[in-house]
């Protein structure tokens, strides 16, 4: 059974998408129940404006970067600064959670994710619906695109980006790497859903 949960965000300029960013998070955080630890992390990569300020308003801790890194070594930071938080708790039973600064999650956003986790799964990918509509040319190229990679076993990774994976800290630290998988699992169309990924068998 999950614990312990922390999500990092990683942010650069994020001043204005942040606070709704947080402000829904607090309240999918809120849903999960009340003996978990939960531990927010907003990573301020080379900022330029007020992110840093807003997130430690909101109650998340931040890091500040100022060097140059990919987005994945960055996201690193703040994996690592929230495992050192909560490494009092067993690796099976923290999950990582990562999403964007410009992203709203779902209220059941966070109780999703420890379900799937304390079912067994290692790790989860998934998606983001955009707010708004794309360009008049750019909207049907992107329904093609979506369209060719949906298959009933899910949308063929088209979007899943490793970096917003939940993963489990057991699945994290393994010596052996991060899950493997060659599909995503289906799930339903709401922001940062989730595509489960099996269990590797050890």
């Amino acid at each position: 059974m999950i614990t312990s949960v922390g999500v990092l965000i990683p942010a650069r300029d994020e001043g204005t998408d942040l606070p709704a960013c947080l402000r829904a998070l607090a309240v999918a955080l809120r849903e999960l129940p009340p003996e978990l630890e939960r531990r927010v992390c907003v990573v301020a990569d080379r900022c330029r404006d007020d992110t840093a300020e807003l997130a430690r308003g909101a109650g998340a801790e931040v890091l500040v970067n100022t060097r140059d890194l990919t987005i994945g070594a960055t996201r690193a930071l703040g994996a690592r600064h929230l495992l050192r938080g909560l490494d009092h708790h067993a690796s099976a039973r923290t999950l990582l959670l990562s999403t964007d600064a410009d992203t709203v999650v779902d209220r059941d956003w966070a109780v999703r994710h420890v379900r799937r986790a304390d079912a067994g799964w290692d790790a989860v990918a998934g998606t983001a619906k955009l707010n708004a509509r794309l360009a008049a040319t750019a909207q049907p190229r992107y329904e093609a695109l979506l369209a060719t990679v949906r298959s009933p076993a899910g949308h063929g990774n088209v979007y899943c980006r490793s970096g917003r994976a939940p993963i489990t800290r057991s699945a994290a630290s393994s010596r052996s790497g991060p899950p493997r998988t060659t599909t995503c699992g289906a799930a339903s169309p709401t922001p940062d859903s989730g595509w489960p990924m099996p269990r590797r068998r050890r």
